[in-house]
């Protein structure tokens, strides 16, 4: 196997670490989108990737591991992009708009994959990945209810933390929703008075 080696004018470039770790997440994210967790092997993810058998565990020591990793990857990047398109003065309801949207959004594109980042992804990760994988979304949840509430929009003595969970539990239970029963209809209904339930109890 090549380890995804490419040539330029005849001399050998090999891909860096970082790279090769990208493919490999890259070919697990579709596996398991496309097949499931359970009926992707490792060798499927190797021989997707173009790498060596052992190349896979000097970057995962075992898929529960890597999908660990996707999974902080996953949550990074839906992270970033509601810090991208939202500014923190355009308070609390717009970014809850957003997360769900976006959230429903992954849900219909990578449906397996979504349901277990968002929904059973804890029944595999370690403790120090569970505590990292979530939080790059409460750093950009606190920002912004912090700067609600000294605007005035939401409750000044609202805890934060509690607060910031109960919101993440709810994006969960979204995720899960439009995958397990993907009622489509009432898409906009149901996030309209998800937000409303929301609001209502932090104004």
């Amino acid at each position: 196997m090549n380890d995804n080696q490419s040539f330029s004018n005849g001399v050998k470039i090999m891909p860096s670490m970082k790279d090769k770790r990208s493919i490999i997440l890259k070919s697990a994210k579709e596996l398991f989108d496309q097949y499931g967790i359970e009926n992707t092997r490792i060798s499927a993810i190797v021989k997707k990737s173009k790498i060596a058998q052992g190349t896979f565990y000097l970057y995962f020591k075992s898929k529960q591991d890597l999908l660990s990793k996707l999974s902080i990857d996953s949550i990074q990047e839906y992270s970033d992009y509601l810090k991208e398109h939202t500014d923190v003065e355009q308070g609390v309801y717009h970014l809850l708009e957003l997360s769900i949207d976006r959230i429903i959004t992954m849900s219909k594109d990578s449906p397996k994959l979504t349901l277990i980042v968002f929904a059973s992804v804890n029944e595999v990760m370690e403790e120090s990945d569970w505590e990292m994988l979530y939080e790059p979304l409460r750093t950009v949840l606190k920002e912004r209810l912090l700067y609600s509430m000294k605007a005035g929009d939401v409750r000044s003595d609202l805890n934060v933390e509690y607060t910031i969970t109960f919101i993440i539990s709810l994006i969960e239970s979204t995720a899960k929703r439009f995958i397990t029963v993907q009622q489509d209809d009432d898409i906009d209904r149901y996030k309209k008075e998800l937000i409303e339930f929301i609001m209502n109890a932090i104004q």
